[in-house]
């Protein structure tokens, strides 16, 4: 299991994270902020700071089908998440945790990452897809729909 930071500046975004087992994850989901403040990884330091600094504690459960692409050059990603669901609840390994779908009439979110610039070819194939361009957190829409 992983843990990320997400940070933003203007349209850019960068993730940093660290791998957690089970039992950290669940022991972190319980509120046990200083295991991530021993780790050795900048990531978990920073990430175990932020949660005792500004007093975060897991809010909503989310939940989503991806496909994934990837191709070597500039580290393009390209996902298709689907099927958006999300819950009040904290329980992370139950999967009978009842989920309600945050985006209305089957909304796919088309993401496209790549490291300092995005390959020609694929720019050309992206420019003929139909939909709405857009900054969007799956996160803030489920914490939206939900709270």
């Amino acid at each position: 299991m992983r843990l990320e930071l997400k940070e933003k500046q203007g349209v850019y975004s960068h993730k940093t994270g660290v791998t957690l087992t089970r039992a950290e994850a669940q022991a972190l989901i319980a509120g046990d902020r200083d295991l991530l403040r021993v780790r050795p990884e900048e990531a978990a330091r920073r990430a175990g700071n932020l949660l005792v600094q500004e007093s975060r504690r897991p809010a909503a459960l989310i939940d989503y089908e991806r496909t994934a692409w990837t191709m070597p050059v500039e580290r393009v990603r390209i996902t298709l998440d689907e099927h958006v669901r999300a819950a009040k609840s904290s329980a992370l390994f139950d999967e009978s945790v009842p989920m309600v779908g945050v985006h209305s009439g089957g909304a796919v979110i088309l993401e496209v990452k790549y490291d300092h610039y995005l390959p020609g070819h694929i720019r050309r194939l992206l420019s003929a897809v139909q939909g709405q361009g857009m900054s969007i957190s799956k996160y803030a829409a489920a914490r939206e729909f939900l709270y």
